[in-house]
Protein backbone atom coordinates (compact mmCIF):
# COMPACT_ATOMS: atom_id res chain seq x y z
CA UNK A 1 0.00 0.00 0.00
CA UNK A 2 3.23 2.40 0.80
CA UNK A 3 6.35 2.23 0.75
CA UNK A 4 9.35 4.54 2.42
CA UNK A 5 12.25 5.36 0.63
CA UNK A 6 14.12 7.33 3.57
CA UNK A 7 17.80 6.94 4.77
CA UNK A 8 16.86 5.70 8.37
CA UNK A 9 16.44 3.19 11.15
CA UNK A 10 12.96 4.86 12.15
CA UNK A 11 10.00 3.02 11.30
CA UNK A 12 6.87 4.60 12.01
CA UNK A 13 3.71 2.35 12.76
CA UNK A 14 0.71 2.51 10.56
CA UNK A 15 -1.34 4.30 12.62
CA UNK A 16 1.19 6.89 13.19
CA UNK A 17 1.29 7.46 8.99
CA UNK A 18 -2.13 8.21 8.93
CA UNK A 19 -1.88 11.03 11.21
CA UNK A 20 0.70 12.51 9.47
CA UNK A 21 -0.73 11.85 5.72
CA UNK A 22 -4.27 12.91 7.54
CA UNK A 23 -2.93 16.63 8.21
CA UNK A 24 -1.55 17.37 4.64
CA UNK A 25 -3.55 19.23 1.84
CA UNK A 26 -4.16 16.60 -0.28
CA UNK A 27 -3.10 16.85 -3.05
CA UNK A 28 -0.09 18.35 -4.99
CA UNK A 29 -0.33 16.94 -7.95
CA UNK A 30 -3.07 14.70 -9.91
CA UNK A 31 -3.51 12.21 -12.31
CA UNK A 32 -6.43 10.25 -13.85
CA UNK A 33 -6.18 6.77 -11.97
CA UNK A 34 -3.00 7.42 -9.29
CA UNK A 35 -3.19 10.27 -6.55
CA UNK A 36 -0.56 10.82 -4.92
CA UNK A 37 0.19 12.83 -1.69
CA UNK A 38 3.69 13.56 -0.93
CA UNK A 39 5.14 15.30 2.65
CA UNK A 40 8.35 15.83 4.49
CA UNK A 41 8.64 13.60 7.13
CA UNK A 42 11.65 15.98 8.31
CA UNK A 43 9.66 17.03 11.70
CA UNK A 44 6.82 14.33 12.25
CA UNK A 45 9.35 11.55 12.52
CA UNK A 46 12.18 13.18 14.96
CA UNK A 47 8.83 14.66 16.97
CA UNK A 48 7.37 10.84 16.70
CA UNK A 49 10.84 9.13 17.79
CA UNK A 50 11.34 7.27 20.75
CA UNK A 51 13.92 6.94 23.11
CA UNK A 52 14.96 3.54 21.65
CA UNK A 53 14.47 4.42 18.06
CA UNK A 54 16.92 6.69 16.50
CA UNK A 55 15.95 8.60 13.20
CA UNK A 56 18.62 10.39 11.10
CA UNK A 57 16.84 11.80 8.25
CA UNK A 58 19.60 14.11 6.03
CA UNK A 59 17.60 14.83 3.27
CA UNK A 60 15.09 17.24 3.96
CA UNK A 61 13.10 16.46 0.60
CA UNK A 62 12.44 12.77 1.92
CA UNK A 63 8.75 11.84 1.18
CA UNK A 64 6.24 9.04 1.67
CA UNK A 65 4.14 8.03 -1.54
CA UNK A 66 1.08 5.84 -1.21
CA UNK A 67 -2.03 5.45 -3.65
CA UNK A 68 -5.00 6.77 -2.20
CA UNK A 69 -7.34 4.67 -4.06
CA UNK A 70 -5.92 1.70 -2.76
CA UNK A 71 -6.23 2.14 0.77
CA UNK A 72 -9.30 0.40 2.12
CA UNK A 73 -12.12 2.02 3.71
CA UNK A 74 -11.03 1.67 6.95
CA UNK A 75 -7.99 3.54 6.05
CA UNK A 76 -9.46 6.09 4.40
CA UNK A 77 -11.50 6.58 7.15
CA UNK A 78 -8.95 7.02 9.97
CA UNK A 79 -7.13 9.44 7.88
CA UNK A 80 -10.29 11.55 7.19
CA UNK A 81 -11.12 11.67 10.98
CA UNK A 82 -7.54 13.41 11.16
CA UNK A 83 -8.87 16.43 9.81
CA UNK A 84 -12.53 18.49 10.14
CA UNK A 85 -15.43 17.69 8.40
CA UNK A 86 -15.39 21.27 6.71
CA UNK A 87 -11.71 20.37 5.41
CA UNK A 88 -13.13 17.01 3.65
CA UNK A 89 -13.94 18.24 0.48
CA UNK A 90 -10.42 19.81 -1.07
CA UNK A 91 -9.80 16.02 0.05
CA UNK A 92 -12.43 14.60 -1.91
CA UNK A 93 -12.09 16.44 -4.77
CA UNK A 94 -8.88 14.60 -5.81
CA UNK A 95 -9.83 11.29 -4.93
CA UNK A 96 -13.16 9.56 -6.17
CA UNK A 97 -13.04 7.05 -3.25
CA UNK A 98 -12.81 9.36 -0.72
CA UNK A 99 -16.05 11.41 -2.49
CA UNK A 100 -17.47 8.25 -2.47
CA UNK A 101 -17.09 7.83 1.20
CA UNK A 102 -18.44 11.07 2.23
CA UNK A 103 -21.52 11.02 0.46
CA UNK A 104 -22.74 7.57 1.47
CA UNK A 105 -21.65 6.83 4.80
CA UNK A 106 -23.26 8.37 7.66
CA UNK A 107 -20.65 6.53 10.07
CA UNK A 108 -17.90 8.68 9.13
CA UNK A 109 -19.75 12.15 9.83
CA UNK A 110 -21.34 10.61 13.01
CA UNK A 111 -17.46 10.17 14.08
CA UNK A 112 -17.22 13.80 12.79
CA UNK A 113 -19.93 15.57 14.95
CA UNK A 114 -19.11 13.09 18.18
CA UNK A 115 -15.05 14.33 17.68
CA UNK A 116 -16.14 18.46 16.98
CA UNK A 117 -19.62 18.77 18.59
CA UNK A 118 -19.49 16.26 21.22
CA UNK A 119 -23.00 15.11 19.48
CA UNK A 120 -24.18 11.53 20.81
CA UNK A 121 -26.88 8.80 20.05
CA UNK A 122 -28.30 10.76 16.81
CA UNK A 123 -29.98 8.93 14.25
CA UNK A 124 -29.52 9.81 10.73
CA UNK A 125 -26.44 11.79 10.43
CA UNK A 126 -25.55 13.05 7.14
CA UNK A 127 -23.27 15.79 5.78
CA UNK A 128 -26.61 18.09 5.24
CA UNK A 129 -26.66 17.93 9.43
CA UNK A 130 -22.73 18.97 9.65
CA UNK A 131 -23.30 21.58 7.67
CA UNK A 132 -25.85 23.04 10.14
CA UNK A 133 -23.98 21.91 13.19
CA UNK A 134 -20.98 24.58 11.23
CA UNK A 135 -23.27 27.29 9.99
CA UNK A 136 -24.51 27.26 13.92
CA UNK A 137 -21.77 27.44 15.42
CA UNK A 138 -20.49 30.27 12.82
CA UNK A 139 -23.87 31.96 13.52
CA UNK A 140 -23.56 34.90 10.66
CA UNK A 141 -27.22 35.24 10.17
CA UNK A 142 -30.14 35.09 12.40
CA UNK A 143 -33.63 36.03 11.85
CA UNK A 144 -35.89 37.18 14.67
CA UNK A 145 -40.34 35.91 14.50
CA UNK A 146 -42.61 37.40 17.51
CA UNK A 147 -43.67 33.81 19.47
CA UNK A 148 -47.47 33.96 19.10
CA UNK A 149 -48.61 33.94 23.18
CA UNK A 150 -52.55 32.63 24.00
CA UNK A 151 -52.30 32.32 27.40
CA UNK A 152 -49.23 34.54 28.54
CA UNK A 153 -46.85 35.92 31.65
CA UNK A 154 -47.67 38.85 32.85
CA UNK A 155 -45.08 41.60 31.79
CA UNK A 156 -41.91 40.93 33.97
CA UNK A 157 -38.82 42.47 34.59
CA UNK A 158 -36.05 42.44 36.96
CA UNK A 159 -34.51 39.27 36.19
CA UNK A 160 -37.12 36.31 35.08
CA UNK A 161 -35.87 32.93 34.49
CA UNK A 162 -36.87 31.32 31.69
CA UNK A 163 -35.39 27.51 30.64
CA UNK A 164 -36.49 24.69 28.63
CA UNK A 165 -36.67 21.00 29.96
CA UNK A 166 -38.75 18.03 28.38
CA UNK A 167 -40.04 20.02 25.84
CA UNK A 168 -41.41 22.70 28.35
CA UNK A 169 -40.61 26.26 28.95
CA UNK A 170 -40.87 27.42 32.18
CA UNK A 171 -40.29 30.98 33.56
CA UNK A 172 -39.28 31.50 37.67
CA UNK A 173 -39.73 34.64 38.96
CA UNK A 174 -39.17 37.94 38.03
CA UNK A 175 -40.64 41.97 39.21
CA UNK A 176 -43.73 43.21 37.94
CA UNK A 177 -44.94 46.59 39.30
CA UNK A 178 -43.72 46.34 42.76
CA UNK A 179 -44.38 42.88 42.86
CA UNK A 180 -41.80 39.52 43.34
CA UNK A 181 -41.62 36.13 44.18
CA UNK A 182 -40.68 32.93 42.76
CA UNK A 183 -43.83 31.91 40.93
CA UNK A 184 -43.08 29.13 38.18
CA UNK A 185 -45.18 29.14 35.31
CA UNK A 186 -44.84 26.54 32.42
CA UNK A 187 -46.13 25.97 28.51
CA UNK A 188 -45.20 23.18 26.27
CA UNK A 189 -43.16 23.85 23.43
CA UNK A 190 -45.72 24.55 20.45
CA UNK A 191 -47.16 27.46 18.54
CA UNK A 192 -48.88 29.79 19.95
CA UNK A 193 -47.17 29.55 23.57
CA UNK A 194 -49.82 28.59 26.86
CA UNK A 195 -48.29 29.04 29.99
CA UNK A 196 -50.06 28.04 32.96
CA UNK A 197 -48.76 28.88 37.04
CA UNK A 198 -47.60 25.77 38.65
CA UNK A 199 -48.09 24.60 41.74
CA UNK A 200 -45.32 24.44 43.99
CA UNK A 201 -45.01 22.58 47.19
CA UNK A 202 -42.13 22.65 49.71
CA UNK A 203 -40.65 25.96 51.67
CA UNK A 204 -39.12 28.43 49.47
CA UNK A 205 -36.48 30.19 49.85
CA UNK A 206 -37.41 34.20 50.87
CA UNK A 207 -39.18 36.56 47.75
CA UNK A 208 -36.55 38.25 46.07
CA UNK A 209 -36.11 39.97 42.54
CA UNK A 210 -32.48 40.24 40.75
CA UNK A 211 -31.87 36.73 41.59
CA UNK A 212 -29.14 33.96 39.92
CA UNK A 213 -30.85 30.62 38.77
CA UNK A 214 -28.27 27.74 38.03
CA UNK A 215 -29.72 24.54 36.18
CA UNK A 216 -28.30 22.10 37.54
CA UNK A 217 -27.04 19.43 34.95
CA UNK A 218 -24.49 18.95 32.41
CA UNK A 219 -24.99 20.91 29.85
CA UNK A 220 -21.56 19.91 28.21
CA UNK A 221 -23.50 16.37 27.76
CA UNK A 222 -25.76 16.85 24.64
CA UNK A 223 -27.82 13.21 24.48
CA UNK A 224 -30.08 12.43 27.60
CA UNK A 225 -31.30 13.48 30.76
CA UNK A 226 -32.72 12.71 34.23
CA UNK A 227 -36.20 11.75 35.56
CA UNK A 228 -36.15 15.71 37.60
CA UNK A 229 -34.47 18.58 37.23
CA UNK A 230 -32.95 20.85 40.21
CA UNK A 231 -32.83 24.42 40.03
CA UNK A 232 -30.86 26.12 42.21
CA UNK A 233 -31.66 29.84 43.06
CA UNK A 234 -29.63 31.47 44.80
CA UNK A 235 -29.94 35.66 46.05
CA UNK A 236 -31.26 38.47 44.87
CA UNK A 237 -33.05 41.64 46.38
CA UNK A 238 -35.53 41.28 49.18
CA UNK A 239 -37.16 44.62 49.13
CA UNK A 240 -38.26 47.10 46.71
CA UNK A 241 -35.50 49.34 45.45
CA UNK A 242 -32.96 47.27 45.28
CA UNK A 243 -32.64 47.03 49.15
CA UNK A 244 -31.46 44.29 51.46
CA UNK A 245 -29.31 41.38 49.65
CA UNK A 246 -30.33 37.85 50.22
CA UNK A 247 -28.28 35.38 51.91
CA UNK A 248 -30.30 32.41 50.66
CA UNK A 249 -31.01 30.11 48.22
CA UNK A 250 -32.83 26.88 47.64
CA UNK A 251 -33.24 23.86 45.43
CA UNK A 252 -35.97 23.30 42.73
CA UNK A 253 -36.54 20.15 42.20
CA UNK A 254 -39.34 19.69 38.54
CA UNK A 255 -40.89 16.58 36.72
CA UNK A 256 -42.09 16.16 33.81
CA UNK A 257 -44.49 12.98 33.40
CA UNK A 258 -45.74 10.96 30.46
CA UNK A 259 -49.11 13.03 30.32
CA UNK A 260 -46.72 15.98 30.42
CA UNK A 261 -47.89 17.37 33.91
CA UNK A 262 -45.36 19.55 36.04
CA UNK A 263 -44.84 18.74 39.22
CA UNK A 264 -42.44 21.24 41.38
CA UNK A 265 -41.34 20.70 44.82
CA UNK A 266 -38.85 22.94 47.22
CA UNK A 267 -36.69 20.31 48.40
CA UNK A 268 -33.46 22.06 50.39
CA UNK A 269 -32.34 25.27 51.42
CA UNK A 270 -29.88 27.18 52.97
CA UNK A 271 -27.55 30.05 54.10
CA UNK A 272 -25.12 31.66 51.55
CA UNK A 273 -23.05 34.99 51.67
CA UNK A 274 -25.46 37.39 50.77
CA UNK A 275 -25.87 38.69 46.93
CA UNK A 276 -27.64 40.23 43.98
CA UNK A 277 -26.95 40.45 40.38
CA UNK A 278 -24.38 37.99 40.33
CA UNK A 279 -23.55 35.17 38.37
CA UNK A 280 -24.28 31.36 39.23
CA UNK A 281 -22.56 28.71 37.23
CA UNK A 282 -22.55 24.87 37.38
CA UNK A 283 -19.30 23.41 37.49
CA UNK A 284 -20.08 19.39 36.90
CA UNK A 285 -19.05 16.56 38.46
CA UNK A 286 -17.10 15.36 34.95
CA UNK A 287 -15.06 18.66 35.82
CA UNK A 288 -15.31 19.92 38.65
CA UNK A 289 -12.77 16.95 40.31
CA UNK A 290 -11.94 14.80 43.08
CA UNK A 291 -12.88 17.41 45.56
CA UNK A 292 -15.85 17.95 44.31
CA UNK A 293 -17.39 14.96 43.61
CA UNK A 294 -21.27 16.11 43.21
CA UNK A 295 -19.55 19.10 41.55
CA UNK A 296 -20.01 22.97 43.00
CA UNK A 297 -21.43 26.60 41.78
CA UNK A 298 -19.31 29.24 41.43
CA UNK A 299 -20.88 32.71 42.29
CA UNK A 300 -18.93 35.21 41.07
CA UNK A 301 -19.33 39.48 41.32
CA UNK A 302 -22.50 40.83 41.66
CA UNK A 303 -23.45 43.34 44.72
CA UNK A 304 -22.76 42.86 48.57
CA UNK A 305 -23.65 45.27 51.23
CA UNK A 306 -25.04 47.91 48.50
CA UNK A 307 -21.47 47.77 46.63
CA UNK A 308 -19.87 46.42 43.46
CA UNK A 309 -18.27 43.37 44.31
CA UNK A 310 -15.02 41.12 42.51
CA UNK A 311 -15.30 38.60 44.92
CA UNK A 312 -16.28 34.48 44.36
CA UNK A 313 -17.62 31.95 46.21
CA UNK A 314 -17.87 28.09 45.87
CA UNK A 315 -20.92 26.14 46.79
CA UNK A 316 -20.12 22.40 48.00
CA UNK A 317 -23.10 20.18 46.34
CA UNK A 318 -21.93 17.55 48.39
CA UNK A 319 -22.34 19.29 51.61
CA UNK A 320 -23.85 22.36 50.21
CA UNK A 321 -21.17 24.73 52.54
CA UNK A 322 -20.55 27.30 51.35
CA UNK A 323 -17.09 29.34 51.60
CA UNK A 324 -15.30 32.33 50.22
CA UNK A 325 -12.59 31.64 47.58
CA UNK A 326 -9.28 33.29 47.57
CA UNK A 327 -8.08 33.83 44.63
CA UNK A 328 -6.45 35.03 41.83
CA UNK A 329 -9.92 36.03 40.86
CA UNK A 330 -10.11 38.59 43.92
CA UNK A 331 -6.84 40.23 43.53
CA UNK A 332 -7.45 44.30 42.80
CA UNK A 333 -5.59 43.86 39.16
CA UNK A 334 -7.47 40.49 38.50
CA UNK A 335 -10.48 41.78 36.84
CA UNK A 336 -12.92 44.57 37.37
CA UNK A 337 -15.57 44.48 40.25
CA UNK A 338 -19.29 44.18 38.23
CA UNK A 339 -22.71 42.91 38.45
CA UNK A 340 -25.79 41.97 36.39
CA UNK A 341 -22.74 40.06 33.89
CA UNK A 342 -23.03 36.29 33.09
CA UNK A 343 -20.91 33.47 33.40
CA UNK A 344 -20.83 30.58 31.17
CA UNK A 345 -19.37 27.09 31.32
CA UNK A 346 -17.99 26.23 27.52
CA UNK A 347 -16.18 23.46 25.84
CA UNK A 348 -13.00 24.82 24.09
CA UNK A 349 -12.04 23.72 20.80
CA UNK A 350 -8.89 22.32 22.32
CA UNK A 351 -11.19 20.11 24.70
CA UNK A 352 -11.05 21.77 28.14
CA UNK A 353 -13.46 23.74 29.86
CA UNK A 354 -13.65 27.42 31.04
CA UNK A 355 -15.98 29.58 32.00
CA UNK A 356 -16.39 33.30 29.46
CA UNK A 357 -17.74 36.29 31.38
CA UNK A 358 -19.35 38.41 29.71
CA UNK A 359 -20.94 42.33 30.11
CA UNK A 360 -21.68 43.38 33.13
CA UNK A 361 -21.98 47.25 34.72
CA UNK A 362 -20.69 48.90 38.21
CA UNK A 363 -23.92 50.22 38.98
CA UNK A 364 -24.88 49.51 42.83
CA UNK A 365 -26.15 51.31 45.73
CA UNK A 366 -23.56 54.25 45.47
CA UNK A 367 -24.36 55.93 41.91
CA UNK A 368 -28.05 54.79 41.26
CA UNK A 369 -28.29 51.01 41.51
CA UNK A 370 -27.95 48.18 38.90
CA UNK A 371 -30.00 49.57 36.23
CA UNK A 372 -29.22 53.10 35.54
CA UNK A 373 -25.66 53.98 37.50
CA UNK A 374 -22.01 53.60 36.84
CA UNK A 375 -20.80 52.05 33.31
CA UNK A 376 -21.23 49.18 31.14
CA UNK A 377 -18.34 47.08 31.05
CA UNK A 378 -16.93 45.67 28.13
CA UNK A 379 -14.44 43.58 28.82
CA UNK A 380 -14.44 39.67 28.43
CA UNK A 381 -12.43 37.42 30.86
CA UNK A 382 -12.23 33.50 30.71
CA UNK A 383 -11.97 31.83 33.80
CA UNK A 384 -10.24 28.66 33.39
CA UNK A 385 -8.39 26.07 36.03
CA UNK A 386 -12.41 24.87 36.69
CA UNK A 387 -10.64 21.49 37.99
CA UNK A 388 -10.56 21.47 42.23
CA UNK A 389 -11.18 25.04 42.11
CA UNK A 390 -8.04 25.89 41.25
CA UNK A 391 -9.61 29.27 39.65
CA UNK A 392 -7.37 31.81 37.73
CA UNK A 393 -9.04 34.49 35.04
CA UNK A 394 -7.32 35.51 31.98
CA UNK A 395 -8.93 38.79 30.04
CA UNK A 396 -9.66 38.46 26.43
CA UNK A 397 -7.93 41.54 24.15
CA UNK A 398 -11.26 40.99 21.98
CA UNK A 399 -14.10 43.25 23.20
CA UNK A 400 -15.69 44.76 20.21
CA UNK A 401 -18.74 44.50 19.86
CA UNK A 402 -19.69 44.06 23.70
CA UNK A 403 -22.63 43.57 25.62
CA UNK A 404 -23.39 45.38 29.08
CA UNK A 405 -25.11 45.12 31.66
CA UNK A 406 -28.56 42.59 32.15
CA UNK A 407 -27.78 40.87 28.55
CA UNK A 408 -29.39 37.66 27.52
CA UNK A 409 -26.40 34.86 27.36
CA UNK A 410 -27.24 31.62 26.08
CA UNK A 411 -24.91 28.80 24.44
CA UNK A 412 -26.01 27.27 21.17
CA UNK A 413 -26.78 23.55 21.58
CA UNK A 414 -23.47 21.05 20.81
CA UNK A 415 -21.34 24.52 20.28
CA UNK A 416 -18.64 26.89 22.16
CA UNK A 417 -21.22 30.18 20.44
CA UNK A 418 -22.76 32.20 22.95
CA UNK A 419 -25.39 34.09 21.96
CA UNK A 420 -26.12 37.17 23.41
CA UNK A 421 -29.10 40.19 23.00
CA UNK A 422 -29.63 43.36 24.31
CA UNK A 423 -28.46 44.62 27.91
CA UNK A 424 -26.81 48.00 28.71
CA UNK A 425 -27.90 51.09 29.51
CA UNK A 426 -29.87 52.64 27.78
CA UNK A 427 -30.96 48.88 26.18
CA UNK A 428 -30.18 47.70 22.97
CA UNK A 429 -31.61 45.13 20.78
CA UNK A 430 -28.20 44.09 19.43
CA UNK A 431 -26.86 40.59 18.85
CA UNK A 432 -23.47 39.23 19.50
CA UNK A 433 -22.13 36.09 19.01
CA UNK A 434 -18.89 35.07 20.84
CA UNK A 435 -17.28 32.21 19.22
CA UNK A 436 -14.94 30.51 21.42
CA UNK A 437 -14.65 34.38 23.21
CA UNK A 438 -14.26 35.71 19.62
CA UNK A 439 -17.36 38.49 19.34
CA UNK A 440 -18.47 39.41 15.89
CA UNK A 441 -22.43 40.97 15.42
CA UNK A 442 -24.47 38.21 13.23
CA UNK A 443 -26.80 40.26 10.12
CA UNK A 444 -30.19 40.46 10.95
CA UNK A 445 -32.47 38.65 8.27
CA UNK A 446 -35.53 41.04 7.51
CA UNK A 447 -36.30 44.14 9.36
CA UNK A 448 -38.47 42.12 12.66
CA UNK A 449 -36.44 42.77 15.89
CA UNK A 450 -37.57 42.98 19.03
CA UNK A 451 -37.84 46.17 21.20
CA UNK A 452 -34.52 47.34 23.08
CA UNK A 453 -34.55 45.22 26.68
CA UNK A 454 -32.16 44.86 29.19
CA UNK A 455 -32.88 41.94 32.89
CA UNK A 456 -35.00 39.63 30.66
CA UNK A 457 -34.35 36.19 30.08
CA UNK A 458 -34.17 33.86 27.79
CA UNK A 459 -33.35 29.87 26.82
CA UNK A 460 -32.42 28.03 23.91
CA UNK A 461 -34.68 25.02 22.74
CA UNK A 462 -33.41 21.77 21.68
CA UNK A 463 -33.50 22.18 17.71
CA UNK A 464 -31.14 25.65 18.18
CA UNK A 465 -33.86 28.51 18.62
CA UNK A 466 -33.38 31.16 21.13
CA UNK A 467 -36.34 32.39 22.94
CA UNK A 468 -36.36 35.72 24.79
CA UNK A 469 -38.95 37.77 27.29
CA UNK A 470 -39.53 40.20 29.74
CA UNK A 471 -37.34 42.59 30.70
CA UNK A 472 -37.21 46.36 30.45
CA UNK A 473 -35.74 50.00 29.32
CA UNK A 474 -35.53 52.49 32.15
CA UNK A 475 -34.59 55.30 29.49
CA UNK A 476 -37.49 54.76 27.99
CA UNK A 477 -39.66 53.75 30.90
CA UNK A 478 -40.68 50.47 28.39
CA UNK A 479 -41.41 46.79 29.45
CA UNK A 480 -42.18 44.23 27.32
CA UNK A 481 -44.35 41.16 27.55
CA UNK A 482 -43.65 39.50 24.41
CA UNK A 483 -42.01 36.55 23.29
CA UNK A 484 -39.65 36.46 20.54
CA UNK A 485 -37.88 33.58 18.54
CA UNK A 486 -34.43 34.16 17.18
CA UNK A 487 -32.70 31.23 14.57
CA UNK A 488 -29.27 31.44 12.67
CA UNK A 489 -30.40 31.40 9.04
CA UNK A 490 -28.61 28.42 7.99
CA UNK A 491 -30.30 26.30 9.80
CA UNK A 492 -33.26 26.45 8.49
CA UNK A 493 -36.82 26.24 10.36
CA UNK A 494 -37.47 23.94 12.39
CA UNK A 495 -40.96 22.86 12.99
CA UNK A 496 -41.60 25.52 15.89
CA UNK A 497 -40.05 28.14 14.17
CA UNK A 498 -41.93 27.65 10.67
CA UNK A 499 -45.22 27.86 12.75
CA UNK A 500 -44.82 32.04 13.47
CA UNK A 501 -45.89 34.23 10.75
CA UNK A 502 -42.98 36.26 8.91
CA UNK A 503 -44.56 40.09 8.29
CA UNK A 504 -47.35 40.40 10.73
CA UNK A 505 -45.37 42.50 13.75
CA UNK A 506 -43.72 45.82 12.79
CA UNK A 507 -40.09 46.65 13.27
CA UNK A 508 -39.28 48.70 16.63
CA UNK A 509 -38.24 51.85 15.99
CA UNK A 510 -37.24 54.27 18.87
CA UNK A 511 -39.80 57.08 19.21
CA UNK A 512 -39.06 60.09 17.96
CA UNK A 513 -39.40 62.37 21.03
CA UNK A 514 -36.12 60.52 21.65
CA UNK A 515 -34.46 60.67 18.67
CA UNK A 516 -35.01 64.67 18.86
CA UNK A 517 -33.53 64.41 22.56
CA UNK A 518 -30.71 62.75 21.54
CA UNK A 519 -29.86 64.85 18.30
CA UNK A 520 -30.47 67.68 20.40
Amino acid sequence: VCHKSIDSTFHMERSRLRGVLGRLTCCSRRQLVIHHVHASLMHDASAHAGDNVRASLTDAATYVALRLDSLSVEELTSILLCLRGSETASVAACCQGIGRLLAGDTMIWNSFLRQEFHVEGVQQVNATMYRTMCSRKRCRKIEWRRVPVSRGPRNLSANPHMFCWRDHVFILGGWSFGGYGHDLLACKVAVPLEFYAVDVSGSPPPDSYHAALTLLRDETIEAGSADALHVLVTGGYIFNGHHQESNRYGILEIKVDRDDEVQARWTNGGVIPARANHSATFVPPSIAGDTFPKGYVLLLGGIQAHSTSRSADILDLSTFDSHRYSSALSSQDAWSARNSHSATLVRQDDGTHAILVLGGGTGDGHNGNSPRGGRDCDEVNWISGLENASLQIQPDSRREPSVGRGHIACRLPCTNTILAVGGGSPAQNCAVAFIDGCPHSPDVVGVKVPAPRAFGCGCVLPDGTMLVFGGHDHHEMIRDASVWAARVKAEGESPFFAQMARSEHPVWRRPFWRQQQQGA
